[in-house]
């Protein structure tokens, strides 16, 4: 198994001995930089599997560039966005730690509902969380630290610890960055004490659907960028382009669905006589909802093209 892993790569929820190849209890770093906090983890505790979650492609593969120095092979890494792992890819009560470390704090009000310790996302935590589970919190950031607590009070889900925080979480690149500017540092455990009355579901998986057009592709001459917004999912075909022997065309998508963003190449290509439509293969998309649309919002601009639409399924 690769030290990356995309939604594709595993069922949900994953089962943490195919992942890591072995049993041990499970553990999240939510937005783990370079991973200095990730190896520091894995090297104390060696019986934890350890699995971090981060937005950023770059920290994604300084942190894989890390792991490989230090032969870690109780690490894995997800590319996107922590929600979509506790809800999709986390056992209920298969989760025996989680850690925050200075987290974005959106200090914008208008960027509030970004921030990721909400009662919504800490809910859903407790839903996951071992019954003994915790929720680690280090910030540099105050309103977030009290934004967080009174998150956590809201859930009555949790028991918070509010105290100094231990010597390897001020070891990171970032903590050294406030300490030297004398910020101060706050941090608070978030025991686990009840699970929500209702246990939140995973987004659920489709087959990958197609449609099938009839037409002359020659004659698409335009394309603009386009958004659409259908069954929950925000579709933005970005560009498009047209093979060397103009036989067949690429849309470039971007798919945003809950928690799941993805970047996928829908292709429409000749089938006898008729033109195909489907996302590829590259990149490994996960098939969605929210792909199947894209299908759609594809079909659509080459029927305002000219083409005509034959048979759909999705």
């Amino acid at each position: 198994m690769s030290i990356v892993i995309r939604p594709s790569d595993v069922e949900t929820p994953l089962d943490p001995v195919r992942l890591f190849g072995r049993e041990g209890p499970l553990v999240l770093e939510v937005g783990f930089g370079n991973g200095e906090f990730l190896t520091h983890l894995a090297e104390r505790f060696q019986d934890w599997n350890i699995l971090g979650a981060d937005t950023s492609p770059s920290s994604v593969v300084r942190a894989r560039k890390r792991i490989r120095r230090g032969s870690f092979e109780n690490i894995r890494l997800y590319s996107g966005d922590a929600r979509y792992v506790v809800r999709n890819m986390v056992a209920a009560a298969g989760l025996h730690r989680a850690y925050v470390l200075f987290p974005d704090p959106w200090p914008r009000r208008r960027h509030a509902p970004r921030r990721l310790l909400s009662s919504a996302f800490l809910t859903l935590l407790a839903s996951r969380l071992t019954t003994d589970g915790v929720l680690s919190l280090t910030t540099d950031h105050l309103d977030y630290f009290e934004f967080a607590r009174q998150s956590v009070a809201a859930t009555g889900l949790f028991r918070e610890e509010v105290g100094e925080p231990p010597t390897e979480m001020l070891e990171t690149r970032w903590a050294r960055r406030w300490l030297d500017q004398d910020r101060p540092i706050y941090h608070a455990l978030f025991c686990k004490t009840a699970d929500p009355p209702k246990i939140p579901g995973r987004q659920e998986k489709t087959d990958m659907q197609h449609a099938l057009m009839r037409g002359d592709l020659s004659t698409v001459a335009r394309f603009e960028k386009e958004a659409y917004v259908r069954d929950g999912a925000t579709i933005v075909l970005a560009d498009a382009y047209r093979s060397l022997d103009g036989s067949a065309m690429i849309f470039l998508a971007m798919v945003e669905e809950d928690d799941l963003h993805q970047n996928v190449v829908i292709e429409a290509r000749p089938k006898g006589e008729d033109i195909l439509i489907g996302v590829t293969k590259f990149g490994k998309p996960l098939s969605t909802r929210g792909l199947n649309q894209a299908v759609s919002c594809v079909a659509e601009y080459l029927a305002s093209q000219g083409l005509e639409v034959l048979e759909s399924r999705y």
